[in-house]
């Protein structure tokens, strides 16, 4: 028969190798930073086209939204994030145009967006569609794209242009349970073990 106190040790093991685990569960977060965070690409044929988005010296005020935007503006939209986007390798060899689609957190098929394309020094209005946590363009090249989004219409934020919801990154509720009735079982077996 297992001693009590032996057993006790099991269990302050058993909770000690799952509370350092916990970290190793949790999902790995965005190691870019903006809203933004990456896209992939199809060529006019529909071939896949590998992209890079990081961060752009460009940048757009969103006082002058009304006017590069026309009759596309919405009371509310800001800039939510400017990015450099490039094509892996030579873009020489891409069959253009290209169309990318963004993973953009907190946009809702149903948002108010824009896209704007620095082209010959000047931002450029394109065409583009809103979905679940993207948003789609299509270019005839790539340079710095500016990001509008209507915060009315999204969860993003329009004092810092972030999303307002979080990514899930793991649920540990029955972690927490394991532990909880463990640390119970252990002070229950010590305090019957004074007893005796």
């Amino acid at each position: 028969m297992i001693s009590k106190k032996k057993l006790i040790a099991g269990l302050v093991g058993v909770i000690t190798c799952l509370t350092l685990g916990m970290s190793v569960l949790a999902a790995p977060s965005p190691t870019s930073t903006g809203l933004v965070r990456t896209g992939t690409g199809v060529d006019k044929d529909g071939t896949s086209v590998d992209i890079v988005v990081s961060a752009a010296t460009q940048s757009v005020a969103t006082a002058d939204l009304p006017s590069l935007l026309g009759s596309g503006y919405v009371s509310g939209m800001t800039v939510v994030d400017v990015k450099d986007v490039t094509v892996v390798g030579d873009a020489s060899l891409v069959k253009w145009p290209v169309t990318i689609t963004f993973n953009v957190a907190g946009v809702t098929s149903s948002s108010k967006i824009a896209v704007l394309h620095y082209v010959d020094g000047a931002w450029k209005n394109i065409p583009c569609t809103a979905g679940n946590g993207t948003i789609t363009a299509t270019f005839d090249s790539l340079s710095p794209v500016a990001f509008i989004v209507d915060t009315a219409t999204s969860s993003v934020s329009a004092a810092n242009g972030s999303s307002t919801t979080s990514p899930k990154t793991g649920d540990f509720s029955w972690v927490i349970g394991f532990i909880g009735a463990a640390a119970i079982g252990c002070a229950a077996l010590t305090f019957s073990r004074k007893r005796a």
